[in-house]
């Protein structure tokens, strides 16, 4: 019988170790390999999702509810610019690589499958040295700091997007940025909030939130309530209290605005596929997987892109939708309530130029991302096979 006609029970169980910082991408190729018996799977992760506010990671929270195992190592970021705090992420450098070591040596995966951030370098490294192939995926239009160094280490380099191809030197495999099944699906968990009245508008600033973000709402919040609902995920971060001041903020607007204002610090996917399903605009970072996914529903969407990312990505991110049509940019310079206010505004206005690109929308997104990423995978373990 060939490989090809054998039964997942048939075929050899596969060890694989995910490693990477950005969660989303990870999460729905989880989702895709556990549908088969196949995949034994690790995840390791950073320590702390924002290292100042030693806020614990999402992954440490959200990868365990899959039923994967979930390793934290003391990983340190590898800093873009030369500075006093930069001095402690770099001592935490070959610390994490030591941890990684040690753990990869234990569990012997036969691939190591990496979603890039700065914890992916010392599992990428560990690995390597101990003969284990490692295949990487990029989410940006460009090439992320930590891919730049995992990218010398790989058997195989995935890619969002075409454009991407000329960022990496090694040949790469064009697989898209995998969705979560909630989003693909559009699995809805519905959250506190009127289905009827006002426009609705989604504002996130993703897994960890933004301050800025989070400040221009608060500081709006009585004038953006009188006209529109608000359902705002701020984001988590230890010793900060973005949650508690917009929490507070909310119960000092007057009488049922109270009830037009939805503050959580995190969001479910299915509660995500269900705000997305009704929101009239969306206010967003522009993160490669938020924007993946607000390709694939076509949302009316205001990036504002964070100015301090490597290398703009945001902005590059953000103009794959301003080029299809679905959405629009304020930069961080130009954001006051004033100015958020008045785009929205604009934008409501013209929503139906807006929706019509949609099909624009997600006709650049690729559905299968994460079934072509478990081909990879499978081709890089029979390739290791062979050799053995």
């Amino acid at each position: 019988m060939s490989q090809n006609m054998r039964s997942d029970k048939e075929k050899d169980r596969i060890k694989l170790l995910i490693t990477g910082g950005h969660l989303t991408p990870a999460i729905a190729v989880i989702e895709r390999l556990r549908k088969s018996a196949r995949w034994d799977i690790t995840f390791m992760a950073r320590q702390y999702g924002h290292e100042e506010s030693r806020s614990p990671a999402s992954e440490l929270r959200e990868i365990p509810k899959l039923g994967v195992p979930t390793i934290a190592i003391p990983a340190g970021k590898i800093p873009r610019l030369a500075s006093l705090k930069s001095l402690s992420p770099l001592v935490r450098i070959p610390l994490g690589f030591f941890h990684a070591f040690f753990h990869i040596l234990l569990l012997k995966p036969d691939v190591i499958l990496s979603f890039g951030g700065y914890v992916s370098v010392p599992a990428a490294l560990a690995g390597w040295i101990l003969g284990i192939p490692i295949v990487t995926h990029e989410q940006t239009m460009g090439k992320g700091l930590a891919n730049t160094l995992v990218e010398l280490l790989a058997e195989e380099i995935a890619i969002s997007w075409e454009d991407t191809r000329q960022h990496f030197r090694k040949k790469v495999v064009l697989t898209g940025n995998p969705i979560r099944e909630a989003i693909l699906k559009g699995t809805k968990k519905p959250v506190p909030m009127k289905l009827k009245g006002a426009p609705l508008l989604y504002v996130t600033g993703g897994n960890l939130g933004s301050k800025k973000l989070n400040g221009v709402i608060r500081s709006g919040l009585k004038a953006f309530t009188e006209n529109y609902r608000i359902i705002h995920q701020c984001g988590f971060r230890t010793g900060e209290d973005d949650y508690q001041s917009l929490d507070l903020a909310r119960n000092e607007l007057p009488g049922e605005r109270k009830h037009r204002y939805l503050v959580r610090e995190w969001l479910e996917a299915e509660e995500i596929a269900w705000i997305l399903m009704h929101a009239d605009l969306v206010i967003s970072r522009a993160g490669a997987n938020i924007v993946t996914e607000l390709a694939y529903t076509g949302n009316t969407t205001l990036f504002v892109p964070l100015r301090i990312a490597g290398g703009n990505e945001q902005l590059e991110n953000a103009k794959l939708l301003t080029s299809a049509g679905t959405a629009e940019i304020i930069e961080e310079k130009d954001l006051t309530p004033g100015r958020l206010l008045a785009k929205v505004a604009q934008m409501l206005e013209q929503s139906e130029v807006y929706r019509k690109h949609a099909p624009d929308a997600r006709r650049i997104v690729r559905t299968d991302a994460a079934k072509r990423i478990e081909e990879i995978l499978e081709t890089v373990y029979e390739k290791k096979n062979a050799k053995s």
